[in-house]
């Protein structure tokens, strides 16, 4: 049985990723992610609900200096 179409937001990213490698790197990651699931790949977050997968950038939390 084929696997169902996904569809990729990618508005979140808004200009800040390099097109061509990183477009590879999604291709072969978000098929990858089960309904429900999240991934972390390179600077994305991908996070999967249902057939939708939304793809964002992953910012790592920044120390937070002593107050």
């Amino acid at each position: 049985m084929p696997e169902p179409e996904i569809d990729v937001d990618l508005s979140a990213l808004a200009g800040r990723w390099n097109r061509h490698a990183d477009l590879e790197a999604l291709v072969r990651a978000v098929p990858q992610v089960k309904p429900g699931g999240c991934a972390f790949v390179g600077p994305f977050h991908i996070q999967r609900s249902g057939n939708l997968v939304e793809v964002m950038p992953h910012v790592p939390n920044e120390p937070r200096a002593a107050e």
